[in-house]
């Protein structure tokens, strides 16, 4: 329960996001269409209060950066990030969001796109244009896939080209996060 996680770790839980059913390889708004009225609210709902949350937490800075990541394979990462930037969307925020999950990216297939160039392509080669392989999926909702399987994506994102990258995602003025 939230009550015995707060206990265990000795801090807050931030937000609830209800059990999603999913189904492999279709797109999650296939699958929230199918959700009842009642059922999709509680699940934007949790994601508004979640935002909300880091919100206040962060009240003297603008959040522009959020990282979603998990102990383990299968947790909900990506669902909970493809959500999470559609009800941001919704509320008029501009959102980019940046798959990367070298590993195993699922943001082009939760949100139908053809895998091709992305993050992986900028880290690796300097001469991209990382604005170039940004894919549009709705009003104010954008995508920079995580491309092409590297051999070591660990060391790949521990690189100082790695963070040179995330401080230009960071600085993207037409982004609200």
């Amino acid at each position: 329960t939230p009550q015995e996680i707060e206990e265990q770790l000795n801090l807050p839980v931030l937000g609830l996001i209800p059990y999603l059913p999913l189904d492999p390889g279709v797109e999650i708004s296939a699958c929230l269409s199918r959700m009842s009225s009642s059922e999709r609210f509680a699940v934007k709902e949790s994601l508004r209060s979640l935002f909300t949350t880091f919100r206040l937490l962060r009240a003297d800075r603008d959040i522009r950066l959020v990282g979603v990541t998990s102990s383990t394979q299968g947790e909900g990462k990506s669902t909970a990030v493809t959500i999470f930037a559609r009800t941001l969307a919704d509320l008029g925020l501009r959102v980019l969001v940046v798959d990367a999950d070298l590993r195993l990216p699922m943001q082009t297939r939760y949100l139908g796109l053809a895998q091709g160039d992305g993050f992986s392509s900028v880290l690796t080669d300097n001469t991209l244009d990382l604005r170039s392989l940004i894919q549009p999926i709705q009003d104010n909702l954008d995508v920079l896939p995580a491309g092409p399987k590297p051999p070591d994506p660990a060391k790949l994102l521990n690189s100082a080209r790695a963070q040179e990258v995330v401080n230009v995602i960071r600085d993207l003025d037409e982004y609200d996060i």
